[in-house]
């Protein structure tokens, strides 16, 4: 979960007391040295500076948890990169408010034949009434989506190729041992 700023949690509370719209533009990726992803994260957090920003992007999605809790998430396509991060934070007029220390994470590009990843992030926000603020209202579980399913599918794709491969390497190495016998007793009696 996304840890609010002093400025996000006023943010939030005003946009629930109906006082301004609560709007989130933009999702800010940085690295800065020497963070410890460990570390209490601080209510006066503000914006790392742009020596340190690796990707600022709009919104790719946001939506509705339940009554207290709302969702805000990113996906970095295999287009973006290269660089590293190990904070994250959501920005609304200009302004941060909410961070999150994360560890260190490699994000590629995909160049030519060198394979990109894709790299999905999600925020939670929880504040009693927050679902009412949001200008939208749709249910996170329109798009987010749980992939366990096909993860154990792959997995276990992979273990019946891998033990097919072994079954037939293994058959591979006795059919060459055995050759090598018949190979060896027949020039033995070659040489009687």
């Amino acid at each position: 979960m996304a840890r609010l700023t002093d400025f996000g949690s006023q943010y939030v509370a005003l946009a629930v007391g109906n006082v301004e719209d609560f709007i989130i533009d933009e999702f800010v990726f940085a690295f800065i040295p020497g963070l410890d992803f460990r570390s209490p994260e601080p209510g006066d957090e503000s914006i790392p500076t742009d020596g340190q920003i690796v990707h600022r992007s709009s919104l790719f999605r946001h939506g509705v948890v339940d009554d207290n809790r709302v969702t805000f998430s990113q996906m970095l396509d295999t287009d973006i990169g290269d660089f590293n991060f190990n904070w994250i934070g959501l920005v609304g007029n200009n302004q941060l408010v909410a961070f999150a220390y994360v560890p260190s994470t490699q994000k590629i590009k995909q160049l030519g034949s060198i394979e990109g990843n894709t790299i999905s992030r999600n925020f939670v926000i929880e504040h009693l009434g927050i679902a009412n603020a949001m200008p939208v209202q749709v249910s996170a579980q329109s798009w987010m989506y749980d992939y366990s399913d096909e993860v154990s599918l792959l997995k276990m794709s992979s273990v019946t190729t891998a033990v097919s491969v072994i079954g037939a390497n293994t058959c591979g190495v006795k059919n060459a041992h055995w050759n090598m016998r018949l190979s060896e007793q027949l020039r033995q009696l070659e040489e009687r």
